[in-house]
This record gives structure tokens, C-alpha cells and sequence, in this order.
């Protein structure tokens, strides 16, 4: 797909990445609210959205030839192995690694988000008003 073709595609994209964005961070709530026997569950589901959407935004960094696309990929490898180096605890019920998932991850999400995907949204808002 060239990057003509793409542009009616645009809005659409900015409006996927806005929900998942959502769903992220509602997770990310939601794991804070539910019973400790419940928590492994609902961090393996939202670790499989998460690399679900971050799949989907490489995609479209890759259709449009997004210059911060290593950058980005190099984010998204970051945080996915910190919430694969949690998981095998988070498994076996230890606490503490719970606990950085509820605190740490969804400060570390919004800055990902705040930066890294604004500048995306940003560049994908310019080559629609530009084409």
C-alpha cells in the first residue's frame, strides 16, 4: 500500500489508537479492583492486548514509513519485557511484583503514550492534512 492509498485510512487509525489507548489504561484500573486470585487472569489478558495493539501500531508506522519507527518498536520491546519479566511471579502469586504492575506500569503506559504516541498521532494528523 503506498502512502496515498492510506490516507481515508488515517482517521480511522488515530481513532483505534485513542481506544486502545483506553482499554490500556482501564485495565490497568481494573487489575487495581479485583481480587488477588483473579489479578494473574486479568494481567495475562491485558499483556495480550497490549501486544495486540502495539502489533497494530507497528503495522501502521510501517504503511506510512514512520521515520521514529525503530525508536518506538524499541519502546514497545521495553515495556512488553517488563511485563514479561513480572509475569512468572505474578504466576505464582508473589505480591510485590503485583504491586509494581498497579503502580509503576500505568505511569510508565502514559508516558509511552504522552510521548512516543502523541508524536505518532501528530505525524499521521500532518500527512493527512499534507496529502
Amino acid at each position: 500500500m503506498d502512502k496515498s492509498s492510506f490516507l481515508p485510512l488515517i482517521p480511522l487509525a488515530l481513532a483505534e489508537m485513542d481506544r486502545a489507548h483506553q482499554q490500556v489504561l482501564a485495565g490497568f484500573v481494573q487489575l487495581s479492583q479485583i481480587p488477588n486470585a483473579d489479578f494473574a487472569g486479568a494481567f495475562d489478558t491485558l499483556v495480550r492486548q497490549i501486544e495486540t495493539g502495539f502489533l497494530k501500531q507497528e503495522e501502521l508506522m510501517d504503511k506510512i514509513a514512520y521515520v521514529g519507527l525503530k525508536s518506538h518498536r524499541k519502546e514497545h520491546c521495553a515495556l512488553l519485557t517488563l511485563l514479561h519479566r513480572v509475569k512468572p511471579y505474578i504466576d505464582d502469586g508473589d505480591t510485590p511484583p503485583s504491586d509494581i504492575v498497579q503502580s509503576m506500569m500505568p505511569v510508565m503506559f502514559m508516558k509511552h503514550m504522552g510521548v512516543m504516541d502523541a508524536q505518532l498521532a501528530s505525524v499521521l494528523r500532518n500527512f493527512e492534512w499534507n496529502h
